[in-house]
């Protein structure tokens, strides 16, 4: 049972709440009922509280795991890890947000919202994968990098932007995945590679549609039409050819009531781009990265 039901899950709460409900119920309705979402519907899954975080793709995803600690100069980041990791026997550098579960779990990791130090921390990541010539791995969930004045201090957007550069030319496959979240600069920081996967009910944007809303229309209310007009949800990316594959979410397309599902799924889709940039030579990759990114903003992209 899940601990948390949105709106339009309110039949699943029936269910689940009813003592004559049956598993052969609950699958049929849970078949039909992601099926058809709007965007704002899926921005209300990737935020939902039972989804699986970065932690849990990395319990189930790597093993002999070794976490870095701390940029070495400022300190560390409530909501970013940096690990070096196997999948599958390769060896990996694997950077995620962490956004927490509970209200105190979110509280202590920032809800996910990463400090300069957590953005350092990861290029300190991105030049120890460089270095040994080790694929990196990204995990994106985050509403955005953290606002506070102790973050400005200390060169937000500096850190943010530096990431960006050596992530464009780090001579070493790039995988970043979208699981939740991936919004604005917040995301942009570790989120610059060769190959973008993103989970289907997943979200990448410059901002939240509230936040859109509220300044274009000074009405938060405008929430559910501002998601639609800004075309966050993973087939519209695909289609602009912002990102560069789609993974399912399980057999019921929802990560919240499949995690297993989800988990194979994104192994799988990892594995396969894994393999495809590690056998071509770095200078082809490189020239593909180059070629990806500037595209971005064009109508080719389009």
């Amino acid at each position: 049972m899940q601990s948390d039901y949105l709106d339009f899950e309110h039949p699943l709460e029936t269910l689940d709440a009813s003592e004559t409900g049956t598993d052969t119920q609950r699958h049929n309705l849970l078949k039909k009922l992601y099926q058809n979402l709007s965007p704002y519907q899926q921005l209300m899954l990737a935020r939902h509280r039972d989804r699986p975080h970065f932690k849990d793709y990395l319990q189930t995803l790597f093993k002999n795991i070794i976490p870095l600690s701390g940029d070495r100069v400022t300190g560390r980041c409530p909501a970013t890890l940096a690990l070096m990791a196997e999948f599958e026997d390769q060896p990996v550098i694997v950077i995620g947000h962490q956004k927490g579960r509970s209200l105190q779990s979110r509280i202590n990791h920032q809800y996910g919202m990463p400090n300069p130090c957590g953005y350092r921390m990861a290029l300190r990541a991105f030049k120890l994968a460089e270095k040994y010539q080790i694929p990196i791995l990204t995990f994106i969930d985050t509403p955005g990098a953290y606002p506070g004045i102790d973050a400005e201090i200390q060169n937000q957007s500096s850190a943010i932007s530096e990431n960006i550069m050596y992530l464009s030319t780090v001579k070493t496959p790039v995988i970043n995945t979208i699981i939740g979240e991936g919004m604005s600069g917040g995301a942009l920081g570790i989120g610059v590679g060769d190959h973008m996967l993103m989970l289907e009910n997943s979200v990448f944007s410059v901002i939240s549609p509230e936040g859109c809303a509220a300044i274009l229309w000074n009405d938060a209310s405008m929430k559910e039409k501002t998601a639609q007009l800004m075309q966050i949800n993973a087939t519209s990316l695909l289609k602009h050819g912002l990102i560069d594959q789609i993974i399912p979410e399980g057999k019921y397309h929802a990560a919240h009531v499949d995690w297993e599902g989800t988990f194979e799924q994104t192994k799988t889709h990892i594995r396969q781009t894994l393999k495809t940039l590690c056998d071509q030579p770095i200078k082809t990759t490189l020239a593909k990265r180059q070629k990806k990114l500037y595209q971005y903003g064009s109508l080719l992209s389009r």
